[in-house]
């Protein structure tokens, strides 16, 4: 009988490391991440979603469902095949389920977290959860997203003069109350294959994120099992490879020996190198080659104030938006502020206007709520409006939600974001406050 020879890996040696950073650093370098790599916490340890997921259908298959002969328990396609087929609801049904269960982590592990301070200029994912986006909202850093939608023509959400990440999923992902584009069953699948090769109609991959690819020479893949038919499948479809001169695999002890076939195929037919590098060891590496022995940046001194202009009725937005700032606000020492942040037993009157004469950066939130507000529209608007003029501070509005003469309240003083008069209500939130992070950026660096 014949066996199959394995190989003896090895982690990535130091040239390679120095060239995997450059890459990254100089924005030339896409991360492509496996179903390992979404894991959630549970008891302290890593443990990857798409495991626990199966293992929840596959019980609740086993209770509703006795009679059947269980699936393979590690096989999420054929797990979804048997649960939409045998249990009522058919395909809305396991939408719904799947949805529920991917929305039930919310813990992002430690790489997770640590990629999110790397530079990747794309970083596609099979992950069909938000724990990589919930990562980088958590670490204060800026990214971009987009999600493939099977046998739809697709929409061109990549930004190509953005810096920040373009984090993209490539098997759909779960939404806040809904899902959008989940591949699972063993028939979506099959769809999935014919929709990603534009077969019959515009449904390949976005054309700017196809370019932004083929511009990219560098290319490290984490968290796949190589023996995977459907890796295999989509590396062919997606044609990555046709430009890129380094791409490194991690393989791992626990994903079973990587044999010598296995390995030439991928070689011979991608350009992979493989190496045995733990994937958090690696990008802590990394990042201490890019930044530093040093945490990602620690906070400055705090020399600037920057001070909200909202009705209470957009606290929630404002509380987003300031998020979406950390990173603008620790690289500019900027202390945010608002109405709510006045002292107890300070003089209601003036108190405002103090907090209005103190701030560097005034940011109105426009809303139906702030136009009516007689104290906002009245008083502090105009105050921070006269300021602006003396060059005394900045004024720069944010469209928070549509309101008729919102842009006349500022009498054509002052910008409004995210521009040309759409409410951020009304487009992509995350794109809308990464463009308003840029332009307010530009204006703390101008003062």
């Amino acid at each position: 009988m014949t066996t199959t020879p394995t190989l003896d890996l090895h982690p990535l040696s130091n040239d390679q490391l120095e060239i995997l950073a450059e890459q990254i650093e100089l924005r030339k370098c896409v991360l492509v991440l496996g179903p390992a790599v979404a894991a959630a916490v549970v008891d302290g340890r890593n443990v990857p979603v798409r495991q626990q997921v199966v293992q929840a259908l596959n019980a609740e298959l086993q209770q509703q469902a006795p009679h059947l002969m269980p699936p393979d328990p590690n096989d999420l396609a054929m797990t979804c095949t048997a649960y939409q087929k045998s249990l009522g609801g058919g395909r809305l049904m396991l939408d719904r389920k799947m949805g529920q269960l991917l929305r039930a982590h919310t813990e992002p592990s430690e790489l997770l977290r640590q990629i999110a301070h790397l530079p990747f200029r794309v970083v596609l994912t099979v992950a069909q959860d938000n724990l990589l986006e919930r990562a980088y909202a958590e670490e204060g850093s800026f990214y971009q997203e987009g999600t493939y939608r099977m046998g739809k023509t697709q929409t061109e959400e990549y930004d190509e003069t953005s810096f920040h990440p373009f984090v993209y999923h490539l098997f759909g992902r779960a939404l806040e109350k809904d899902v959008d584009s989940l591949v699972l069953t063993q028939d979506d699948q099959m769809k999935y294959i014919d929709s990603v090769q534009g077969v019959g109609r515009e449904t390949r991959l976005p054309t700017a994120l196809r370019n932004a690819m083929q511009d990219c020479p560098c290319f490290l893949f984490l968290g796949f099992n190589y023996d995977d038919w459907y890796l295999r499948v989509l590396l062919h479809i997606l044609q990555f490879s046709q430009k890129a001169e380094i791409v490194f695999g991690l393989h791992h002890s626990d994903m079973g020996q990587l044999d010598a076939t296995t390995e030439a195929f991928y070689k011979n037919q991608f350009k992979f190198s493989f190496a045995t590098d733990d994937d958090l060891e690696l990008v802590k590496n990394l990042h201490a080659r890019l930044h530093g022995a040093e945490t990602p940046s620690k906070p400055t001194t705090v020399t600037r104030k920057l001070l909200y202009l909202n009705a209470p009725a957009d606290r929630d937005f404002v509380q987003a938006l300031d998020k979406a700032l950390v990173l603008v606000k620790r690289n500019h020492g900027v202390e945010s502020l608002t109405l709510e942040n006045i002292t107890v037993g300070s003089d209601v009157n003036e108190a405002p206007h103090a907090l209005v004469d103190g701030a560097h950066l005034i940011v109105p939130i426009l809303s139906a709520d702030f136009c009516d507000d007689d104290r906002l529209v009245n008083d502090l608007l105009p105050r921070a409006l006269s300021r602006h003029i003396a060059d005394a501070a900045r004024v720069v509005a944010v469209y928070a939600r549509e309101v008729s003469g919102a842009a006349d309240l500022l009498e054509h003083k002052a910008a409004m974001l995210p521009g040309d008069d759409i409410p951020v209500s009304d487009m992509n939130r995350d794109k809308a406050f990464e463009k308003i992070a840029r332009e307010l950026e530009k204006v703390l660096e101008a003062l």
